[in-house]
């Protein structure tokens, strides 16, 4: 509670005298700072982990042999 009321004491001054070129430190005052865009995943903390995580979700590791595309078999392909 305290240290509420000390932010806004700080806050309400600042928020009075504004300029343009502290307007958007003024908007995060009032609104709050903005939620992460990302979702979090419950094995990752860090970007470094989420991108690991993705990585290994979405890209299969080289040399496996990927099923071939669903309507792929109409493709000539030259005979062997």
């Amino acid at each position: 509670m305290a240290i509420k009321a000390a932010k806004n004491k700080h806050r309400s001054p600042f928020l009075l005298t504004r300029t343009p070129q502290n307007e958007w430190t003024a908007k995060r005052f009032v609104f709050g700072r903005a939620q992460p865009r990302c979702s979090s995943l419950p094995e990752a903390e860090t970007p470094q982990q989420m991108s690991s995580v993705l990585l290994d979700h979405f890209v299969p590791p080289q040399g496996t042999l990927l099923p071939p595309r669903p309507g792929a078999d109409h493709i000539r392909r030259p005979p062997p």
